[in-house]
């Protein structure tokens, strides 16, 4: 699986719902899947959302951070997988740490 530029999105873990931060693609791209990562925290829960064409599909995942390490990868939505833009945020109880999330090919 590959990256390429402008697919990963990073941000302090807060304790209450945040705004999250929004990748676009235009065109519209192909992703398979989502590898989510924290740090910092015991666990984060990660608020997704895919958006391809007119479609919008929302999820939650419950992650346990192990120190920020290599995660399985996570996979998105087979109808969702033309993106024209990604959501992501991540909460924690004790609202300390950082997350990242990297879109894969």
């Amino acid at each position: 699986m590959g990256t390429t530029p402008n697919t990963a999105a990073s941000a302090p873990i807060t304790a209450s719902a945040a705004r999250g931060i929004t990748l676009e693609f235009s065109p519209a791209t192909a992703f398979r899947a989502v590898e989510l990562r924290c740090i910092g925290a015991a666990r984060a829960e990660f608020a997704l959302t895919y958006v391809a064409g007119s479609s919008t599909v929302g999820t939650q995942q419950d992650i346990v951070c192990q120190n920020g390490a290599l995660r399985t990868p996570i996979a998105i939505p087979t109808a969702m997988q033309n993106l024209t833009s990604f959501t992501v945020s991540a909460t924690s109880s004790d609202g300390e740490g950082v997350w990242t999330a990297q879109l894969q090919r």
